[in-house]
Order: structure tokens, then sequence, then C-alpha cells
């Protein structure tokens, strides 16, 4: 059961990531075409034309594929976590690793938004960032997942390292109980 579960978070989890990667290439083309789209030549009708399918593509890929990918990743994830108790220092670094992508989900999904305005522009600075945050959060989750690193010789306190710690640390400096 276990090794099931896992097979479907590591296929929901590449589906996902495979999204977030490519979908800054698919908005930097759109916009691209939306400015063609723009100017009164002679592929000005082609590059709308061209535009709209890009962006019905996009809006699909986020909507269809790469948000339900999403859920099922870290549905599973949690399935996962219940399996077999992980308290180990590792695990919260890639559960932070893991809050990252979910920001860069949020934030496609408004650019997705975003974009369907005809005068929208997607400029290269941001196709690069989006691209690279993915990939590289994408490599360190992997990284930290596959090597488990002890982080012995970090300065964690000792409160962090409890399960339930964080139940503790928000009772502190809540004034409500």
């Amino acid at each position: 059961m276990i090794a099931f579960v896992k097979l479907i978070h590591i296929a929901a989890v590449a589906i996902w990531v495979g999204g977030l990667i490519a979908l800054p290439a698919c908005y930097r083309r759109l916009g691209q075409l939306q400015a063609r789209a723009q100017s009164y030549g002679s592929d000005a009708t082609a590059a709308a034309q061209a535009a709209q399918r890009i962006h019905d593509a996009a809006k699909f890929s986020y909507v269809a594929i790469v948000s339900p990918a999403a859920f099922i990743a870290v549905t599973s994830g949690i399935v996962l976590i219940f399996q077999g108790v992980v308290v180990d220092p590792w695990f919260g670094v890639k559960l932070a690793f893991i809050v990252v992508l979910v920001v860069a989900h949020s934030l496609a999904g408004q650019t997705a938004a975003r974009m369907s305005e005809k005068s929208a522009v997607y400029p290269a600075w941001r196709y690069a960032g989006a691209t690279g945050l993915a990939s590289a959060v994408t490599l360190a989750t992997i990284a930290v997942t596959l090597s488990k690193p002890s982080f012995d010789g970090v300065s964690i306190p000792p409160t962090l390292r409890e399960p339930g710690a964080l139940k503790t640390i928000v009772e502190s400096v809540t004034p409500w109980r």
C-alpha cells in the first residue's frame, strides 16, 4: 500500500513541477504574440489566433493538469506522513521547499489570470526567474529527500526538534487561549 501511495506521490509531483517549469515559457510566448497582435501588420490576425490558442492551452494546463497534480501530490504526501512517523529535521527543510512550490503555484495561477488581458506582457526576467525558482526548488527538494541530511552540526533549538513544538510556540505568542 505504501509503495502505491509513493508511486502516486512521485508521479503527481513530477507532473506538478513539470507544469511549474513549463508554464512560464507559455506565458512568455503568449506575451510576445499578444504584442504582435497589437500591431497593425498583416500577421496581426494570425498572431491573435495563435495567442488565443496558447492562452487556452496554458489555462487548461494550469486548471486541469497542474492544479490537480499539486492537490494529489500534497494529499498523497500527507498520507505518507501518517504512514510513517517523520520528525527528522530534514523533513522540515523539505516541507519548507514545498511551501515555496505552493507559493510558486499560486503565482502561476495569478499570472494565468493576468495574461488573459490583451495587453499583458511577460518579461524575460520574470520567465527566467519563475523557471529558475521552480527548477532550483525542485532539485533542492529532491536532494534533501534522497540524502536525508542529519543537520547534527546545525544549531537548532531543542524545542524545534520536538513533535508538536509549533503548537507550543504559537500558544506562547497568542494572546487568547
